[in-house]
């Protein structure tokens, strides 16, 4: 597993679980039915361009989580 997270204890992620996978997938904290902290999954992405080496899939999961966090706050603005 491999995970981006723009500063230490973020309450979101981007991450790939590794081996064959392809998908990058954007993750929130939130809190299961015993108040303990999961993570939810909100979104899924999959590379046309699936990156070969660790520089260029921390690039890619930086712009998707850029892409994530730049959506939602459009979406949320849109319905004030």
């Amino acid at each position: 597993m491999f995970i981006y997270q723009p500063y230490i204890n973020s309450d979101d992620r981007v991450v790939w679980h590794g081996g064959d996978s392809t998908q990058l997938h954007y993750e929130i904290e939130a809190l299961d039915e015993h108040r303990f902290p999961i993570w939810k999954e909100v979104s899924v992405r999959t590379p046309m361009d699936f990156p070969t080496g660790v520089k260029e899939l921390y690039e890619k999961m930086q712009e998707y989580y850029d892409f994530c966090t730049t959506a939602c706050h459009d979406n949320m603005m849109d319905t004030l």
